[in-house]
């Protein structure tokens, strides 16, 4: 697993094998459509599923439910009744179990997450162990959508240079803009201020530079701790 800190590298590798969701043994491969053969073969012969620890209340799920940063990708942890779902960006949506207070594992892959508190008691972030590898991935909230007129997004679209051969390309669909770095999954981004945006499937921020006549010059882009100037070539 990675922990993938290039622009919008969606590098964690969770719940995957090769480009295919792990299943449970004995599951029937037409629940999973499009698993790779693979894939399927492994997961039946994979290890006995492990027992739920039936201690630990569902009530308790709701401290849980949040955003983490996975560096490449989010996890997002939902509640659903009595259930406690993750999904990692761009994967199917799983449902954990608890292993005991503040643990939760998958039962469609042999990993685990184990949730830290502060002083509070409030969850801060989530200690990921799959394959011999740690991730720490903090929680954080994304920020707030502003309302801006879309004719202003006209005004950022054409391709910006990330370097070594990289382009983002900005481009206007109705109401909404995207950004598509080469390589990757175009990804809708959502305005923070009026020249500032940011992801909702990783968590990064990009902001737009005008030059003195207000034409857009540059794109900085910032994501895990990092900055990046991109010139406007388009």
């Amino acid at each position: 697993m990675t922990r993938g800190c290039q622009a919008l590298g969606l590098g964690a590798a969770l719940l995957v094998l090769g480009s295919a969701p792990f299943v449970n043994a004995g599951d029937d491969p037409a629940r999973y459509p499009g698993l790779e053969a693979n894939a399927v073969a492994y997961a039946r012969a994979q290890r006995p599923e492990p027992a739920a620890d039936a201690a630990v209340s569902p009530s308790s799920y709701d401290d849980y439910v949040g955003l983490y940063d996975y560096g490449g990708a989010i996890l997002t942890l939902t509640r659903d009744g009595a259930r406690l779902m993750a999904q990692l960006t761009g994967q199917p949506v799983f449902e954990i179990f608890p292993r005991g207070k503040d643990t939760f594992f998958w039962k469609v892959v042999e990993a685990e997450v184990t949730f830290q508190k502060d002083g509070n008691g409030k969850v801060v972030k989530a200690v990921h162990r799959q394959g011999g590898q740690t991730i720490d991935a903090a929680r954080f909230d994304l920020p707030a959508v502003v309302k801006i007129d879309p004719q202003r997004y006209d005004a950022y679209v054409g391709k910006y240079d990330y370097g070594q051969g990289r382009l983002m390309t900005i481009t206007r669909e109705g109401d909404g803009l995207f950004a598509e770095l080469s390589g990757q999954p175009k990804f809708e981004i959502f305005p923070k201020a009026e020249t500032e945006f940011f992801w909702k499937a990783v968590r990064a921020e990009v902001a737009f530079v005008k030059d003195s006549a207000g034409k857009v010059v540059k794109a900085v882009h910032r994501q895990a701790g990092s900055t990046l100037d991109a010139p406007r070539v388009e």
